[in-house]
């Protein structure tokens, strides 16, 4: 999975998947450092492996992609996770595939605008860019999604 997430600020500290719906409590941790999934380190893409816990029935789940900055302030974008029984091969037991499909084509979430006032202008930095973060999808029917920010 790859998500581009930008933060106004650029103080983005945190993106996760919260898979609750899935299964209690679970959330996939997202990386922009070059290591596991994600392919070029600080380029605004998270990436991650996403791997359907057994027992999860086929269906389609509500999840959300959650992006943290460093004032603990997150943004969330909902989007449905369908999971689908696949085919059986060569008498392998049939396993679950995950498809992508968007809830919505283009959602805007927005950090607090009292935060760039009541955190920075303390200290003396003006007030952060009132630009809400948005996502967009590239493409719901590649594999990976990818997520792209509206400008």
């Amino acid at each position: 999975m790859e998500v581009s997430v930008t933060d106004p600020d650029g103080d983005l500290q945190r993106v996760y998947l919260n898979l609750s719906s899935l299964k209690e409590n679970l959330t996939l941790e997202l990386r922009d450092d070059g290591a596991g999934a994600d392919k070029t380190a600080s380029d605004g893409i998270w990436s991650g492996y996403l791997t359907v816990p057994e027992g999860v029935e086929p269906g389609e789940y509500t999840c959300y992609v959650v992006a943290v900055d460093s004032y603990g302030e997150s943004i969330e974008l909902p989007f449905t996770l369908e999971v689908k029984e696949a085919e059986k091969t060569g008498g392998l037991a049939p396993s679950l595939f995950i498809w992508l499909a968007l809830a919505f084509i283009s959602v805007i979430l927005a950090f607090s605008v009292l935060r760039g006032s009541r955190k920075k202008s303390a200290e003396g930095v003006p007030p952060a860019p009132q630009n809400p973060p948005a996502f967009v999808p590239v493409s719901t029917e590649s594999s990976p999604p990818v997520f792209q920010p509206v400008r």
